[in-house]
């Protein structure tokens, strides 16, 4: 049952990519999965330049380990390697907060005065990629299970 769980979770870290992540009203919304679509070359380009964050590289690598985390898990709960898929996004998460408003500063010229504007273009995609691991970090903390 926690394998099965577990799967769930990782699953839903991959689903996270096919919805929005930044919501702007009506007018636009971004998901993962279309960013890599319209020109993967860039994206590509961008992880091979050299100038990636160790942070960029752990919110990249988050999706393929949680793919494995759904392969794995389904058959038998893996306590470690759930563990570590959930901790990939709560890091990611951490350190986007804390580097979020000079990056809005950097793209819209100016931050928005009250936090909560900043968390209205944040769309469920986001949501779905931080709870997902959070769950699936608690899991992995309270339940036992094979390693």
């Amino acid at each position: 049952m926690l394998g099965f769980i577990a799967a769930i979770l990782s699953g839903a870290i991959i689903g996270s990519g096919f919805l929005p992540w930044l919501a702007l009203g009506p007018l636009y919304e971004a998901t993962l999965f279309d960013v890599v679509r319209q020109d993967p070359g860039q994206v590509v380009d961008s992880l091979t330049s050299g100038n990636v964050s160790p942070l960029a590289w752990l919110f990249v690598l988050s999706f393929p380990l949680a793919l494995a985390s759904v392969m794995f898990n389904v058959t038998r709960y893996r306590r470690l390697l759930s563990l570590v898929t959930g901790l990939f996004p709560v890091i990611c998460a951490i350190g986007a907060v804390f580097g979020l408003r000079d990056r809005v500063r950097d793209l819209l010229g100016q931050v928005p005065d009250v936090p909560g504007r900043l968390v209205e273009v944040i769309g469920q995609g986001v949501w779905v990629y931080v709870g997902a691991g959070a769950l699936l970090l608690i899991l992995s903390l309270v339940a036992s299970g094979r390693r």
